[in-house]
Parts: structure tokens; C-alpha cells; sequence
């Protein structure tokens, strides 16, 4: 996923640095992409001036002596260095701010502002060593704190970044980009509530930042409070404009989520349009056409987005599942075999395969795949169901009755595992609980002849010819109301002979 550009105070001076976006829609969503140029935040003066090094005044012996050169000052080297920073020159930067620090050993600020242009040129290790330098001279320095956070954040230690964002904050309650960042790294630990109180905290500091709106809009959505997170989007995009692509990705995913297709469509075109290689845009425009029944569409704007991202594990494993869905098993394979090259940690997509080789008759793949789903998630329901479904078609009913009954207990409202261990529960001849299970399915107003056709049938066994005829005539209108006329005929001569 591609940085945002976004302003961030340093040292009383401003600097770019990148923050993510995350996904929007994955198979629920969040869903990351890339956000407009932000606004030029003006340099202010630099932090704490270090006094000037005192240039002893030279005797003047004759006319033609040349008078001393004077040392050099390390404020003014100092000052260079930030012009530079601010220019992009990083490397120039650090070279300047090397001189001001050979100078003046103990100069925080300059310390600061290196680490800072190391961290630009993603020099991770040596940013730390010098942020960590300045918070040494400076116990106190808020912007040293935030960066170090940011370092961290950006290596992947966020229990460390927001420890670093709390302590920029404490001595600092004013700072907007610290607690911008706050909200990121809790977006991250799931902590969308607390991300939603911090990105409060940056609109009340700054009701004009486009980028806060955004981002609280992405952890409103996370809380499924979409109605909230539309209305962020649209603030965000209001102040920002149509290159606003984010933002409009944003809304878009949460119409999707409230079934208004429409308006998600039009959203995400809007998104695609300000940024071309937006590839989660693209990928949640997928989503979009395959609700609206139109799978090509998806497909190529999924082949679009893995165009741009070739690594794009999401991407390829939605393309598998419509692919799949079209019958083309060989380049469904292909694609989850490609997610799990580049991520063999996805449950989904080992349960997905298996999906492919249990309609592909390849049972015995379908269990191992479905085997390595559950070792990965071991609350995988879905994937309980589909091994069970492959130890019924290998003849293992036992297997599959055990599977079935972890389904029911991670997932207690699956009328499907209910229906399918009702169908093994009337082949071993446990009429009772057969009943049961047909029982707990219909309650839950799935309109499904063939449960009503079995659950008579363990009536009759039952020695209940009445209710099995009640469940008869329902069958019989299910059938006919669906058009099978074979179930219908069934139904109709078991009647007869009651």
C-alpha cells in the first residue's frame, strides 16, 4: 500500500512523512491506497537556539595580515540544515547537521532533525540512535518523542510507537500529528473506539484537516457505524476535493456495507478516476459488481488491480472465488495457490482450495487443505463444515458428524451444519435427534423442501404420521413453488400411501 504525503511538526519545522491507509473491504473489508498532496504547512522558527560560539577578535599586526576565518556557528549550520531538510535535500541536510553536532555535541534539536531526514530515507536504525540521542540531551522534547513513535511505527513495533505517542502527548497536549498517529496504531490493535476518541481529539485541534475526517471515517466503519463514517467521508472529501480518492473509496465501501450498490459504484468510480493505481479502490469496486450479479466487471477490475500490485494477496484470492464460482477450476487453483505463496498463513484461502478440490472430486486434497485451515484457525467454522462435507462424500460419516457438531458449537445459527447432521443423524437411524436438527433449521426460516421431506421422514419413524404429513404437504409446496417437479412427484406418492 502506497504512503500518504501528510505534514508533521518537528522541531517547530514541518516535514513529509508517509501514513498508510488501510484496506477498506475484505471479506467483510478495511479494507489501504493513495491520498492527495496534503497542504504546505509554513516552517516556523527553529526550536531551542544554542548560543553562538564566541570568535576571539584577532590583533591586527600589519596591514597585510589577513584576519582570522571565524569558527563556525552551529545555529547557523543548524538553521542551514533545516533549510535543506525542508528543500528534501536529506543527505545534504544530514551532512550540514554533522558539522553543528561536531560543533555543539550536545545540540538536541540538531540530533532531532538528523534522525528526522535518516527516517526520510528510511535509515531506520541509525534515526533511532539519533532520535534517542536528543530525547538524552532533552528529556522533555515532544516532536523527539513523536518521531521516535513514528520510527516505530513505521518498523512495525507498535507497542513501542504508541508508548512514544502517549509520552508526546503528556508533555505536549496540543499535538495534533500525535494524536493522528494515536488513532492509527489503535485502528491497528482493533482499538477502533479509542482510534475514533483520538481522531476527536485531532478535529477539535484542526476542524480543517481533511485527513482526521478520513480517518476517523475508516474507524467508524471498522465499528460498522457506517451512517457515521459516510457522513467523515464526505466532510474529508468536502475539504479536500474530488482528489480526495481515499475518502471516496472510503464512502464508497460503506454504502457497499449498507447494501446501496448505487452509490457505492459511483463512489469508487470516483476513486479509480482521481487515482488510477488505486488498487484497493479497484478491489472494492469489485465487490460492488459481483453484489449487482456482474462478475466480469469484477474480474477485471480485479486483473486491473493486480496489475498494479502483483503482490496483492486479497485481490488474487477474490479473483479465485469468481473464478471458481464460474466453474474454472484450474485458474481458481491457480490463483489461491498464488495467495498462499505469498501468504501461507491464509486460512481462507487453504479453505477456499479446498471448496475447489471437493467440487473437482479431489476429496482427499479437499480434506488436507480444510486440515491446514483449521490448524491456522481453529475457530474456523467454515471450514469444519466443508471437512465434513468431504469425510461424508469419502463415506466417513463419523468424521463428518464430528465436524459438523464443532460447526454448531463455534457457530450455532449454521442452518447448513444443522441440515447436514440431521441428514447423518437419519442415515444411522437417530431419528430424535434427526428431528431435531431439521427442527432447529426451519425455526431459523429457511424455506427448504428438502428439510421438511427429511424431517417427515423421521416423524413417520418416529411413529408421528400426522406431523409427517403436515412437513409432506409443506415439502410439496416448496417443491412446486421451485419448480422441481421430481420432488414434487415424491412427495405426492409417499402421501398416498399414508
Amino acid at each position: 500500500m502506497k504512503d500518504i504525503r501528510n505534514a508533521l511538526m518537528i522541531f517547530g519545522c514541518a516535514i513529509s512523512l508517509g501514513i498508510p491507509l488501510k484496506a477498506i473491504a475484505q471479506e467483510n473489508a478495511t479494507p489501504e491506497s493513495e491520498f492527495p498532496e496534503s497542504e504546505v504547512v509554513e516552517p516556523q522558527a527553529p526550536g531551542l537556539q544554542v548560543p553562538e560560539s564566541e570568535v576571539p577578535e584577532s590583533e591586527v599586526i600589519g596591514e597585510d595580515v589577513a584576519e582570522p576565518v571565524p569558527l563556525a556557528n552551529p545555529v547557523e549550520l543548524y538553521n542551514r540544515g533545516v533549510e535543506l531538510f525542508e528543500a528534501g535535500d536529506y543527505e545534504a541536510s544530514i551532512a550540514v547537521l554533522d558539522q553543528a553536532i561536531a560543533i555543539n555535541p550536545n545540540y538536541a534539536e540538531a540530533y532531532g532533525y538528523r534522525g528526522a531526514s535518516y527516517a526520510l530515507l528510511e535509515n531506520w536504525d541509525t534515526a533511532l540512535v539519533n532520535v534517542n540521542r536528543s530525547l538524552s540531551l532533552k528529556p522533555d522534547l515532544a516532536p523527539a518523542y513523536f518521531l521516535r513513535g513514528y520510527i516505530y511505527y513505521k518498523t512495525d513495533d507498535n507497542n513501542q510507537a504508541i508508548q512514544d505517542f502517549n509520552q508526546a502527548l503528556a508533555y505536549d497536549p496540543t499535538y495534533f500529528r500525535a494524536y493522528l498517529y494515536r488513532g492509527y496504531v489503535n485502528s491497528i490493535f482493533g482499538n477502533y473506539q479509542a482510534a475514533v476518541d483520538d481522531f476527536d481529539a485531532a478535529v477539535a485541534l484542526d476542524a480543517m484537516a481533511a485527513e482526521a475526517y478520513l480517518h476517523r471515517g475508516n474507524a467508524y466503519a471498522d465499528l460498522s457505524d457506517h451512517q457515521a463514517a459516510i457522513a467523515d467521508f464526505t466532510q474529508s472529501i468536502d475539504l479536500q476535493g474530488r482528489r480526495n480518492a481515499a475518502a471516496y473509496a472510503g464512502r464508497g465501501a460503506s454504502y457497499y456495507a449498507l447494501g446501496q450498490y448505487d452509490k457505492a459504484l459511483e463512489d469508487l468510480d470516483l476513486a479509480v478516476r482521481a487515482d488510477p493505481n488505486f488498487a484497493e479502490a479497484r478491489l472494492n469496486r469489485s465487490f460492488v459488481y459481483a453484489a449487482q450479479n456482474r462478475p466480469q466487471r469484477a474480474i477485471e477490475d480485479l486483473n486491473s488491480a493486480i496489475a498494479i500490485d502483483p503482490a496483492y494477496v486479497e485481490a488474487y484470492l477474490n479473483r479465485g472465488i469468481l473464478i471458481a464460482d464460474q466453474g474454472n477450476i484450474q485458474a481458481a487453483l491457480e490463483d489461491f495457490n498464488r495467495v498462499l505463496a505469498l501468504n501461507p498463513q491464509s486460512a481462507e484461502a487453504y479453505k477456499r482450495r479446498a471448496d475447489v478440490r471437493l467440487a473437482a472430486n479431489d476429496t482427499a486434497g479437499a480434506v488436507s487443505d480444510y486440515a491446514e485451515a483449521i490448524f491456522i484457525d481453529p475457530r474456523y467454522a467454515a471450514a469444519y463444515k466443508g471437512r465434513g462435507d468431504a469425510w461424508q462424500a469419502l463415506g466417513d460419516s463419523q468424521s463428518a458428524l464430528t465436524d459438523y457438531t464443532q460447526t454448531i458449537d463455534l457457530q450455532p445459527t449454521n442452518a447448513e451444519a444443522f441440515k447436514a447432521r440431521g441428514n447423518i443423524f437419519i442415515s444411522i437411524g437417530n431419528y430424535q435427534r434427526a428431528y431435531d436438527d431439521f427442527t432447529r433449521v426451519i425455526r431459523s426460516n429457511v424455506e427448504d423442501p428438502d428439510v421438511y421431506y427429511n424431517r417427515a421422514f423421521a416423524q413417520l419413524r418416529l411413529g408421528n404420521p400426522q406431523g409427517a404429513r403436515l412437513d409432506l404437504q409443506q415439502a410439496s409446496n416448496l417443491y412446486l413453488a421451485t419448480g422441481n417437479a421430481e420432488g414434487y412427484r415424491d412427495v405426492l406418492d409417499i402421501m398416498s400411501q399414508l
